[in-house]
């Protein structure tokens, strides 16, 4: 195993750990708002989503990220998250996901 196999076999096995982790959380979960400062279910879980989105078509695939692309309709949140961090904490309060 060379060590782009070796990468991708750690990229599955990390989504399908993520993949076996939500399985069971209904969307009235994942959408439930945690008092304090703490995020839900469903904005952390779209934080990821969006972070690998950029991470793997953006910086190493030199493209555009599907979020703003192919998938800028079909992604299941109420509304895509603005820039900057103190944006993204509010974004991450009034978003909810399908």
């Amino acid at each position: 195993m060379d060590a782009i196999e070796l990468l991708r076999y750690q990229v599955r096995q990390t989504w399908d750990w993520l993949d076996m982790t939500m399985s069971d959380v209904t969307e009235e979960a994942a959408n439930w708002q945690p008092p304090g400062i703490a995020n839900s279910i469903a904005a952390t879980y779209a934080h990821t989503m969006i972070a690998a989105d950029e991470d793997f078509n953006k910086v190493l695939a030199g493209g555009q990220m599907l979020l703003t692309t192919a998938w800028k309709d079909r992604c299941g949140l109420s509304d895509l998250p603005p820039g900057g961090e103190w944006e993204w904490h509010a974004w991450a309060k009034r978003m909810h996901m399908d």
